[in-house]
């Protein structure tokens, strides 16, 4: 009986009804598309990093990445990735060599400092982005002189580079045309080599683009003399939600690798801290880490991600209040003598109080399925068709990984229940104050109101 009057109620004035059902459902189909997007946007953060040089997680040197020097390896770099394959878990395992060189060409008196990196062909097709950015030739091959039956045994040693059309400009170089590069080694000082163009990459970065240079991983272990070892390796897993455990996992598979600690000048600020006894270690472990703390800029920026998107729904709750509010407390001055009047009779404040939670009840149910109705064409459209932004920003990077420029979202039970969840018991809480006021009022101040 109550809910069929709270129901006839909500009535009475169907235009300021509608209005504060329009207030509702516009706000929760506006949360739903921020959760949207702000889901999309981080599963595609993490899904480009992963698939970047970065991985879900890095095995390297414990001092490697402070120092990048070339000595500081992995040893028995096959062997380690053989074991990380095996675990439970990881999808993809990427050995790489990594290290400062400059590079030039016969062609141009431009010379280049750029980061060469070394990987296995095979590994990083398909677990990496890079391959299927390739808008030349192909993607760390021989050149093809070197792979002929016949081919004299000095063609038969060359080998191939990709690199980035900005820095290819640079140099003036195409498909086919000779680099030399300069780098240090393990047995001298510095060494040169020379490779052979065989793919150009355009990432859409013209930054990212001057600096790319990437050569298959036993010639540059031939031409650096570190054998079988590596600089770090990067593994991808099929569930980025269980970094932690297979982090936990490797570093148990990889306990007994000691590999020896270079002796460096510490700061008065590092000793004081302890690092000095850290430093006059002879060796130790092989540094797991996970991909939040090998790039925390990406992580900071999910992590504010976040928290902007409780500060979303504070301020559309805010906003939806001003509605719910309004309409409610107008309820209150309408039927002040009607409820008066209830009172007299014998009507319990409580009674009166559960009518208009009923009323309040309605008014939200209505409100979220006319929002949940609204905000699934949005998401829809969202992960559908996306916004593209190539127009106005070419690629976008966020925490130096390429985002791409069309951004799109995300359809999950998330997206549908959590806006949906809050908006309901937020109007019902709102709704609270006038409900209490109308319990409150005293039979005969409210049939006096002539209001």
């Amino acid at each position: 009986m109550i809910w069929r009057l709270a129901w006839r109620n909500l009535w009475r004035n169907p235009r300021r009804t509608m209005l504060t059902l329009s207030i509702i459902a516009l706000g929760l189909s506006l949360l739903m598309f921020l959760v949207s997007y702000m889901d999309g946007m981080g599963d595609k953060l993490q899904d480009q990093l992963a698939r970047s040089s970065v991985g879900h997680l890095q095995i390297h040197h414990p001092q490697y990445r402070a120092q990048r020097q070339v000595d500081m390896l992995v040893p028995d770099g096959e062997s380690a990735v053989a074991a990380i394959e095996e675990l439970p878990g990881v999808w993809a395992v990427r050995p790489r060599l990594s290290v400062a060189a400059t590079i030039r060409s016969s062609m141009s008196s431009t010379v280049r400092s750029v980061p060469l990196l070394g990987v296995d062909r095979e590994r990083e097709i398909g677990a990496s982005v890079t391959p299927e950015q390739i808008v030349s030739g192909e993607f760390v091959v021989a050149p093809p002189e070197a792979l002929a039956p016949d081919a004299p045994a000095r063609h038969r040693r060359r080998r191939g580079i990709t690199l980035g059309d900005k820095l290819a400009e640079m140099l003036k170089v195409e498909l086919g045309s000779k680099v030399r590069l300069d780098m240090a080694c393990m047995s001298a000082s510095n060494c040169s080599a020379a490779w052979y163009v065989t793919g150009i990459v355009d990432t859409g970065s013209d930054t990212v683009d001057q600096t790319i240079a990437i050569v298959g991983l036993s010639g540059l272990q031939e031409v650096l003399g570190t054998g079988d070892g590596l600089h770090e390796i990067s593994a991808l897993l099929s569930d980025g939600k269980e970094t932690a455990a297979v982090v936990e996992s490797i570093r148990h598979t990889l306990a007994g690798v000691r590999v020896p600690l270079r002796q460096v000048e510490l700061s008065w600020v590092e000793q004081m801290a302890g690092a000095a006894d850290q430093a006059r270690e002879a060796e130790a472990a092989l540094a797991v880490e996970p991909w939040w703390e090998v790039n925390p800029d990406v992580h900071t920026m999910l992590t504010m991600m976040d928290k902007a998107s409780g500060f979303t729904y504070f301020l559309m709750l805010i906003l939806m209040s001003t509605g719910i509010l309004t309409t409610m407390f107008t309820v209150v001055f309408e039927r002040k003598r009607e409820l008066g009047v209830q009172a007299a009779l014998g009507t319990s404040p409580w009674r009166i109080f559960y009518g208009s939670i009923a009323e309040a009840s309605w008014l939200a149910l209505l409100g979220v399925c006319l929002g949940t109705a609204l905000g699934t064409v949005w998401v829809w459209l969202m992960t559908a068709y996306g916004i593209d932004l190539s127009g106005m920003s070419g690629t976008m990077t966020a925490g130096g990984v390429d985002v791409g420029t069309v951004l799109k979202g995300k359809m999950t039970l998330r997206v549908f229940t959590e806006p949906a969840l809050v908006v309901f018991f937020s109007t019902l809480f709102f709704a609270l104050g006038p409900a209490l006021k109308m319990a409150r009022m005293k039979p005969v101040e409210a049939m006096a109101d002539k209001g």
